[in-house]
């Protein structure tokens, strides 16, 4: 079963609350190390694997992998890189 948007809102919210506490170079290293695991593991992917379907909110219609990709990693990792740039004034 797929997670309500609000609460993964929420989740993103308490996960930029923490990475402000921590010094802004861990924070972008951090960021970067995770980017560059997501980036691998997207890149193995078929695909067969990237037009796989499934319910990803319990309250919208069922996405492909690639939909999600675009979406959750590409568009919204944007949105946290300029957040904390931003944070940590860069």
């Amino acid at each position: 079963m797929g997670a309500k948007t609000e609460a993964l809102a929420r989740r993103f919210e308490d996960k930029a609350r923490a990475a402000v506490a921590t010094l802004g170079t861990e924070t972008l290293a951090l960021f970067q190390t995770g980017a560059a695991k997501a980036l691998a593991v997207v890149q193995s992917l078929s695909d067969d694997q990237l037009a796989t379907s499934g319910t990803v909110f319990t309250d919208a219609p069922p996405m492909t992998a690639e939909q999600l990709i675009k979406l959750g990693l590409v568009g919204h990792i944007d949105d946290h890189m300029g957040s904390i740039r931003n944070t940590v004034g860069m």
